[in-house]
């Protein structure tokens, strides 16, 4: 998509805690010249991330695609709602089918393309 669409995101990954680095390497083996920004960690390192990385979105962002577990996308949903993501990938989207859970109603207040 990126090099034949000219799709460069912003893409977002939302995969299970235990999976995190195994997709950031997947990415730097697969897809190299995609820029992968990692949005883990503790609330202070969560912080300096929005700050020098996502508060500022415009046209100069340094990433092509964030990657973040399930639990930080309910903890920063503000965050993530700000932005207008082109993809949206949910590695295990069985998690979605209880529309109820608060993973579930934090993925449908993002706004996606696809």
């Amino acid at each position: 998509m990126k090099e034949f669409q000219k799709v460069n995101g912003p893409h977002l990954v939302m995969v299970p805690k235990s999976t995190l680095s195994n997709w950031c390497n997947e990415f730097k083996r697969f897809c190299p010249s995609i820029r992968v920004l990692r949005f883990h960690g503790s609330k202070e390192e969560r912080a300096e991330i929005v700050s020098n990385h996502l508060r500022a979105y415009v046209e100069h962002r340094d990433w092509d695609v964030v990657i973040t577990t399930y639990e930080v996308v309910n903890l920063e949903k503000s965050v993530f709602a700000k932005i207008a993501w082109k993809y949206l990938i949910i590695d295990e989207v069985h998690r979605l089918k209880n529309e109820d859970s608060q993973f579930s109603q934090t993925v449908r207040m993002l706004s996606t393309q696809h």
